[in-house]
């Protein structure tokens, strides 16, 4: 089982959607522009989300799309299979008329199939949103620090003596929080 385009992207609109949780709802409009994809291609996988139920959409002015309560317990699992492509073939076929070479190969390909999937199957959702707001606020934190450091080279200053004279000179250093 290959993770499809449409998985990738799904996982990433649910993060933005669960990063806007506190926002009435998200347009389409709005999560294409965020995550560079179009606003087609969004419905389509908004389709098969609210047809899980994993989001709701609500109309008009203000509306768009929000995550319903069953989103965190949703594995990554199923939702790769929801967006799997028919034509991806699983590793397999008749092993009997297969050279050697391409049944170790085969082989192999099973075994990163199974620990894939038994990898997805526990992780849900809601260990992505937990990873997705705990690199927020390390991003969030990493700004600050970069304002304060910045302020810090501002205000800093030492002395340099020159003959006759005393000259106050700015000059950075290191802040850590």
């Amino acid at each position: 089982m290959n993770i499809s385009n449409k998985a990738m992207v799904a996982v990433d609109a649910l993060v933005a959607l669960h990063q806007n949780r506190q926002r009435q709802a998200t347009s389409l409009v709005t999560l294409s522009s965020l995550l560079n994809v179009s606003v087609s291609y969004l419905e389509f996988i908004f389709k098969e989300l609210r047809t899980v139920g994993l989001v709701s959409a609500s109309r008009g002015p203000g509306g768009g799309y929000q995550l319903t309560p069953v989103a965190n317990s949703f594995s990554l699992l199923s939702l790769c299979e929801l967006f799997q492509n028919l034509d991806d073939l699983e590793v397999d076929g008749a092993q009997e008329e297969m050279s050697a070479e391409l049944l170790v190969t085969n082989n192999l390909l099973q075994r990163v199939q199974r620990v894939r999937r038994e990898f997805l199957l526990d992780k849900t959702l809601e260990t992505v949103f937990d990873e997705s707001d705990r690199l927020r606020e390390e991003f969030e934190l990493k700004k600050v620090h970069e304002r304060a450091m910045l302020r810090a080279k501002a205000h800093a200053s030492i002395e340099v003596r020159r003959p006759g004279q005393t000259v106050k000179v700015h000059r950075p250093f290191e802040l850590t929080i």
